[in-house]
């Protein structure tokens, strides 16, 4: 689990996105920009560049079938550091099925992100090490057979 580090609301009809002081801080926005709604387009700026288009596909899947949405990505903070984020949020819809509005949290995932990679990494060494030991046999199910 991760803490909540921000929240947003966004207006689809209109394009304006409103945070608050930790979304600012997040995505590397002066904190000027809780003072005003802001563009997504401007927003998605901080995106890695490599999560980018993956988190465009969340997003209009998401304006596409209304309801729950969550995404991880990367976005550059105000430090100028890469973090791992996960955005849970929910897509309104009108009786037509237009996206109407956007709102949800941010929560900080870098640390789940980092134990989770060291975690990979440990197991993926230990099974080299079992396969490359002479006599020893790592079976890929509790059925199986060395």
């Amino acid at each position: 689990a991760g803490a909540i580090v921000g929240t947003w609301f966004w207006d689809i009809a209109n394009d304006r996105v409103t945070v608050d002081d930790g979304l600012a801080h997040a995505f590397g926005l002066d904190l000027a920009a809780t003072q005003r709604e802001l563009p997504l387009k401007q927003i998605l700026r901080s995106v890695h560049p490599d999560d980018h288009d993956g988190l465009v596909e969340a997003i209009n899947g998401a304006m596409a079938s209304g309801g729950r949405y969550a995404h991880q990505y990367r976005t550059r903070n105000a430090d100028g550091e890469y973090h791992w984020l996960e955005a849970i949020g929910r897509v309104d819809l009108n009786p037509t099925g237009q996206p109407l509005g956007f709102h949800g949290v941010l929560i900080d995932i870098d640390e789940r992100r980092q134990v989770e990679a060291e975690r990979n990494q440990a197991q993926a060494l230990l099974r080299s090490f079992v396969e490359a030991a002479p006599g020893w046999c790592m079976p890929r199910t509790a059925r199986a057979a060395c």
